[in-house]
């Protein structure tokens, strides 16, 4: 049996016990053993020292920190030590700094240690547990920060740790970039970017400064001192602005990089002049104006006579050059016609003609002599066949003309006659195509004419004749006594 007595108190029968004393002092330990008989052996007495222990605990500014934002802040305030050590989890951290500062790059929850040891190597812990939010980090992406008016770019959101954004800019806000912007004005500009989470960390804000440069403005007028007429020396009046450098296309063939540079056109037609306008910040623009070149148009043509009559057809031979489009006036009317001119009207005619080319160019002709149209006769007649009751293919012609002074009868058998109103004989049936020509002489010895026809129906004619003579062979006398044969007619 053993009987055990720490000295404060306690004691103990266990052969090997083991006790913790509560107290620091110095304690005398004492043992007696009994055995089986009741004999007890001798006291048995040590002393043991007990030291104090140290108190380790530290003060923290809080237990709930913001990653990236907030600086953890820990005080060793142990009692009764000389050294200490700080674990962060299971890492040991630092050693003997009574005061720690650090600000949390993670997020998540952290167990912190301090270790309190004396000069007699008794240690004591303290632990506290820390949580680190999460902190939102703004971040964005853009496709460019600088170009020319109007400048056109896009962005997206990059933030991290974040449940809420607010962007900005100039002026603007909107809770999601969703397509490109445009800014139209030159100038600086700021694009903001705010990051917010709902755990009340702070926000975090981007600004990205982004560059609008002025583009060169392109514009210019022509100057012509004629519009017609080739070749043409044209001068190009430079109204850009906000620009250095010039580049001109005239469509020529000629190109110039002057200010208000001057071109020669020597063809007609249509050129698309073309003015690029640069700056000192490589900010071009194009400015564009279509000319049309036109030729000098030199009408001219002739007649093919200066007198004719009423109705006849006179040939205008058109000699204009450098037209595209013809005009003709008869004493200031405007007439059309196609090959050839027929005035249906007596008198003293003036011909002009106006050619154009493209409607924008026009040059007139007038002819130098007067056109004269003649009174036309107007030829008619009827007629009357058998007056005669003892004359066989008699025909009485009358003449109804109008305006004639002379007259000339066909009547589609061989015969003439320049009578008034003529009576024919004719000697075999018809039927017979006779016209009057009906004359009207000017005093100016112009003669002008008109022809009526019509068909002649006239009696039947009978009549037989037999021969009363022969040649006795065939090459001697006429026809009908060459060879014998009665002919008639009807």
């Amino acid at each position: 049996i053993f009987s055990w007595d720490f000295s404060d108190g306690n004691g103990s029968i266990e052969r090997s016990p083991s006790y913790s004393f509560k107290n620091p002092g110095i304690y005398t330990i004492s043992l007696v053993a009994t055995d089986d008989n009741g004999c007890r052996s001798d006291t048995s007495r040590t002393s043991i020292t007990v030291h104090e222990t140290p108190k380790a605990l530290f003060a923290s500014n809080d237990l709930t920190f913001c990653q990236r934002r907030d600086t953890i802040r820990l005080d060793n305030v142990s009692e009764n030590f000389v050294s200490s050590l700080w674990y962060l989890s299971d890492s040991l951290i630092n050693e003997n700094d009574n005061n720690l500062r650090w600000v949390p790059t993670q997020p998540g929850a952290l167990q912190v240690s301090l270790i309190a040891i004396n000069e007699f190597s008794c240690r004591d812990t303290f632990f506290e547990i820390i949580e680190v939010l999460e902190s939102p980090k703004a971040d964005l992406n853009i496709s460019d920060t600088a170009g020319c008016q109007p400048f056109n770019f896009n962005f997206s959101d990059q933030s991290d740790g974040a449940t809420g954004r607010l962007w900005s800019l100039s002026g603007n806000t909107f809770s999601d970039p969703t397509e490109d912007f445009t800014l139209t004005e030159s100038g600086q500009y700021e694009l903001l970017l705010i990051a917010m989470n709902s755990n009340e960390c702070p926000n975090d804000t981007l600004s990205q400064s982004i560059t609008v440069y002025p583009r060169a403005i392109s514009d210019f007028r022509v100057e012509r001192s004629d519009t017609c007429g080739i070749p043409a020396n044209v001068q190009f009046i430079n109204l850009s602005r906000d620009a250095s450098d010039y580049n001109w296309n005239f469509s020529n063939g000629q190109m110039s990089s002057a200010f208000e540079p001057n071109t020669i056109f020597s063809s007609p037609g249509s050129f698309s002049i073309q003015l690029i306008s640069n700056n000192q910040f490589g900010c071009t623009d194009t400015a564009s104006y279509e000319i049309n070149i036109y030729p000098q148009p030199q009408a001219n043509f002739e007649l093919s006579s200066k007198e004719v009559c009423e109705g006849q057809a006179i040939s205008l031979r058109n000699n204009s050059q450098n037209a595209n489009d013809y005009n003709w006036l008869i004493n200031q009317s405007e007439i059309s016609f196609t090959d050839s001119l027929i005035v249906d009207e007596a008198g003293i005619y003036e011909i002009t003609l106006l050619a154009s080319y493209d409607g924008a160019c026009i040059d007139t002709f007038t002819f130098s002599e007067l056109l004269n149209v003649y009174r036309s006769p107007d030829a008619l007649f009827d007629y009357q066949a058998d007056l005669d009751e003892y004359l066989l293919g008699d025909v009485s012609f009358f003449n109804r003309s109008e305006n004639a002074s002379n007259y000339l009868w066909d009547f589609g058998d061989g015969n003439t006659s320049i009578l008034e109103n003529p009576q024919h004989v004719y000697d075999a049936n018809g039927p017979f195509t006779a016209c009057l020509t009906a004359i009207l002489t000017h005093e100016e010895g112009y003669e002008c004419i008109d022809v009526s026809c019509d068909e002649i129906l006239i009696e039947p004619i009978n009549t037989f004749y037999v021969p009363n003579s022969m040649s006795p062979d065939r090459s001697f006398g006429e026809d009908l006594v060459r060879v014998f044969k009665p002919v008639g007619i009807g």
